[in-house]
């Protein structure tokens, strides 16, 4: 927690410096220093937090995770529905892509206010879904 302020800062290289810097005999623990510092040197621009606050974009996955639980829920949690995945994607699919053929038409941007959804790539094409 002592480096979490170079994070928060966007000091990342700094932050890889150190942890580079960090000298262990312990094998697994040295792998495991080596692969956080990798991470956050193939990712630096992904983590850049105080560009994207001064862009007021929200930096943290609370919001986002929120926001896909109500809009997806609200649309696949109605009264008496049970999907499989299959079923749950192709509707998203159906519904983004009407959401993004009404966003060209009006000119409207398509965002999460606007009922967009995404489908999670990685579940199974017939597990249930459990709602």
């Amino acid at each position: 927690m002592r480096h979490q302020s170079k994070l928060d800062e966007g000091k990342i290289e700094k932050l890889v410096l150190f942890l580079r810097a960090i000298d262990s005999s312990n094998p697994e623990r040295a792998d495991k220093i080596r692969t956080e510092a990798n991470y956050f040197e193939n990712n630096a621009e992904r983590m850049r937090y105080p560009q994207f606050r001064s862009q007021h974009l929200f930096v943290g996955t609370g919001v986002i995770e929120a926001g896909c639980k109500t809009v997806i829920g609200s649309r696949l949690k109605q009264s008496g529905m049970f999907w499989t995945v299959r079923g749950a994607n192709s509707i998203i699919a159906l519904r983004c892509a009407r959401l993004v053929a009404d966003s060209r038409t009006t000119g409207r941007r398509v965002g999460l206010d606007s009922h967009s959804y995404v489908a999670h790539p990685e579940l199974e094409e017939n597990q249930e879904l459990l709602f």
